[in-house]
């Protein structure tokens, strides 16, 4: 589809606030430079058998499978379909964010820095000011922040080519919405099998991250990912589902869980990489758009123009050197690499 000049802002432009808030959320938190910065490394000091999750780098023990029926409780618990209750699984385990930044169960880093942009958020909102928009672990994405209450976030997209070259590389698109924790229907690419998956997940609870079943999906596939509250309209609700749909196939998956504080980061479409040491590693095609954008608010009224934000790195010490960028209207946001 054709986007409109006026939608398209460089990253060396961007906006003068978000800019401000990546270059002290680097300074404080101690991220690597953008020259500093290699996209086909696993950061030293990762234990290898940490697993890639779309928040950075888990142990399997933090990382918990929520499946179809099942879902989270307000105090972290699973409460299964089969009427089971599991008590809340306590992390103890550091993990790491996409660069290698060192992050324990409460979010802080060994510094004692916020790491994250949804613990940064939940600080700011705490002290009332405007929380960052930027975060570490995502390559390009449009966002914007709201202090309206949020009832919903839908979002359409198309499975990309596979990558031609296939090595190491795991690749994520998604849409969502984070509060203190972060809601996200999620496209996955995974090298080792040369296959995509889809899934539904929220991240991070003291350190525990959530994520449901898996389902294939394919190039050309259709994709819908649609995360909402369950209450009724006008009402703040702490049980949301987070459904991520194949229209393909006719398959779908849900995660029903807790937002764990309001959602006030809505984010159109994001692309996060592991392990890509060049650009013939990023799927074939240059660019995924998310279309069909609706968000809506908790009286369940579709919010007119969104104002997007376009965010990505600065790529020009960035490796690989690929075409980054980010283009938005209304109802899409558009990555392209």
């Amino acid at each position: 589809m054709k986007i409109s000049e006026t939608s398209c802002v460089k990253f060396s432009v961007g906006r003068l606030a978000a800019g401000l808030v990546l270059i002290a959320s680097i300074a404080v938190a101690g991220f690597a430079t953008a020259a500093e910065r290699n996209l086909g490394a696993r950061p030293a000091g990762v234990p290898a058998d940490y697993v890639i999750t779309p928040f950075g780098y888990f142990s399997p023990s933090c990382v918990q499978q929520i499946h179809d029926g099942d879902h989270i409780t307000q105090d972290g618990g699973i409460q299964r379909v089969t009427g089971w209750l599991e008590q809340r699984k306590i992390c103890n385990q550091d993990n790491f964010t996409r660069d290698g930044v060192r992050v324990k169960p409460d979010g802080r880093t060994l510094q004692g820095n916020l790491a994250r942009s949804s613990e940064r958020n939940s600080l700011a909102q705490n002290h009332k000011v405007s929380p960052p928009t930027i975060s570490q672990s995502w390559l390009a994405f449009g966002s914007y922040i709201t202090s309206s209450q949020i009832g919903r976030i839908v979002a359409s997209w198309k499975v990309p080519p596979n990558p031609r070259v296939r090595s190491k590389q795991t690749i994520y698109y998604f849409p969502g919405m984070q509060g203190e924790t972060i809601l996200q229907p999620v496209l996955g690419y995974r090298a080792e099998s040369n296959t995509w998956d889809l899934s539904s997940w929220n991240c991070c609870e003291d350190g525990t991250v959530w994520t449901s079943d898996y389902i294939p999906a394919k190039s050309g596939d259709q994709i819908v990912g649609d995360t909402y509250s369950t209450c009724a309209p006008g009402v703040a609700c702490n049980r949301w589902n987070i459904d991520t749909k194949n229209i393909t196939s006719g398959r779908s998956v849900r995660l029903t869980s807790v937002p764990y504080g309001d959602p006030s980061l809505i984010v159109g479409g994001a692309l996060e990489v592991y392990a890509v040491s060049s650009c013939n590693e990023l799927p074939d095609g240059g660019m995924l758009t998310f279309s069909n954008i609706a968000v809506y608010d908790q009286n369940m009224g579709r919010v007119t123009s969104p104002p997007w934000e376009q965010h990505g790195p600065d790529h020009s010490g960035l490796t690989p050197q690929c075409n980054y960028d980010v283009h938005t209207t209304d109802t899409s946001v558009t990555v392209l690499y």
